[in-house]
């Protein structure tokens, strides 16, 4: 065998355990990236959902803040009701803020 073919030899030699070392390294961050995906997918789920309930719990609050405030200005605003249904819606308030207290 003369120098060229040795040196060719060598070089490919040496390229191959380099490429393979690279190949080797590759398939392992592919592997570690696709095995915690699952639970990266997961927590992502997990977040959403949570955002979108408490949206839904904010929406739901206003929705009743404004039914409260339009009972309260029918109740102020009616004279047509006796006193003692105003009192009973006025306890009925009371209680529900006690409620959310």
């Amino acid at each position: 065998m003369d120098r060229s073919e040795v040196f060719i030899k060598t070089v490919i030699k040496k390229v191959s355990a380099r490429v393979g070392k690279k190949i080797v390294e590759k398939s392992v961050d592919i592997f570690l990236t696709i095995q915690d995906t699952p639970n990266k997918i997961r927590n992502e789920w997990e977040s959403l959902k949570d955002e979108i309930s408490e949206e839904i719990e904010e929406l739901n609050n206003n929705s009743k803040h404004n039914e409260d405030q339009t009972n309260e200005s029918a109740t102020y605003n009616s004279d047509k009701k006796d006193p003692i249904e105003k009192i009973d819606i006025l306890r009925e308030k009371i209680d529900k803020a006690n409620k959310l207290l």
